[in-house]
């Protein structure tokens, strides 16, 4: 079951942690908002965008697969950055962009 509730509160830019993945948040939904509670930036292999929904004790990607590369988007080249530039393995922004 998914809750919008009793999570801490998300900022874009914050990094949580979705099924043992660190991500960069993107987008926080409204409350009444379907899609879940927030968009993140994950995936340093092949840079993705997900929504996440709180299951009411951790993050858990949605079930709506991912229809946007986050490598060309243009909204989210900003969170993309900040991502590659801060993941523990070293990768070379410019593979990406």
């Amino acid at each position: 079951m998914v809750s919008k509730k009793n999570h801490s509160k998300l900022s874009v830019k914050d990094w949580i942690n979705v099924e043992g993945l660190n991500c960069v948040v993107s987008q926080v939904y409204g409350d009444y908002c379907l899609l879940g509670s927030c968009e993140v930036v994950t995936n340093p292999t092949d840079p993705i965008n997900r929504d996440v929904c709180w299951d009411g004790e951790r993050w858990v990607f949605s079930d709506r697969p991912t229809f946007v590369n986050a490598v060309r988007t243009t909204r989210l080249r900003e969170y993309l950055m900040l991502f590659l530039e801060s993941h523990e393995e070293k990768i070379d922004v410019a593979d990406f962009v």
